[in-house]
């Protein structure tokens, strides 16, 4: 297993919470958006929100997130090794960890609707892991696994594993906002047309405001 089992074991309870927020919480258009555009509601009856391209779309995002995940891995390892991380079970927790980063940025990326109880599920998400492998790392001996006793705070001295935390997001949301900038361009839905024609109608009023005030002050 790429994982220690333990930590493996981990990920769904971990994960849960803002997966759940998301799903509870969230809405592509507000309330006044939905009444003054009734027809949004045939993307439920044509299954415009699941169907063929949108999960070849969400398998792409897959796909591109593990090769990123992959590299940084890959790019990491020598490091990690010269700085004595680079054994099965602390290297498998930083990587563990990298992906754990990746998992929430992409929920984060595809919420529209953030509220406190989305804000608190992401969160509580990150609280999660770092108790449980905290406590794991501290009582590891007793659960039968000494190999993982210290293994966070070895990597916690690390700065190669930080930089991989942040890099894996950081590349991941590249991929994302250019692909989404793709789909936005090439094919939009109905949601996406209302809110680019309710940006543009904002933007249209702010050109207008500003435009009388200027002829306002000119007088």
């Amino acid at each position: 297993s790429m994982f220690e089992p333990l930590t493996w074991a981990s990920f769904n309870a971990i994960l849960a919470f803002p997966v759940i927020a998301t799903g509870v919480f969230d809405r592509d258009v507000d309330a006044k958006q939905a009444l003054d555009h009734p027809w949004l509601y045939a993307t439920g009856r044509e299954r415009t929100d699941l169907n063929s391209i949108k999960m070849v779309e969400t398998m792409v995002s897959a796909f591109l997130h593990s090769m990123i995940l992959l590299g940084v891995i890959f790019l990491a390892y020598n490091g990690l090794d010269m700085a004595d991380l680079g054994d099965y079970f602390t290297f498998s927790t930083a990587t563990y960890s990298w992906l754990v980063m990746a998992m929430n940025y992409r929920v984060a990326f595809i919420t529209t609707t953030w509220n406190v109880m989305t804000v608190l599920a992401l969160l509580s998400s990150f609280l999660m892991y770092i108790t449980f492998i905290v406590v794991y790392s501290l009582f590891a001996p007793s659960l039968g696994q000494p190999m993982m006793h210290g293994v966070c705070w070895r990597l916690a001295a690390a700065p190669l594993f930080w930089i991989g935390s942040l890099a894996v997001p950081a590349f991941a949301m590249m991929t994302d906002v250019f692909k989404a900038y793709l789909m936005l361009e090439i094919l939009p839905d109905s949601v996406d047309l209302v809110l680019e024609t309710q940006k543009a109608g904002k933007q249209l009023q702010v050109e207008l405001v500003s435009e009388c005030s200027v002829q306002f002050e000119d007088r």
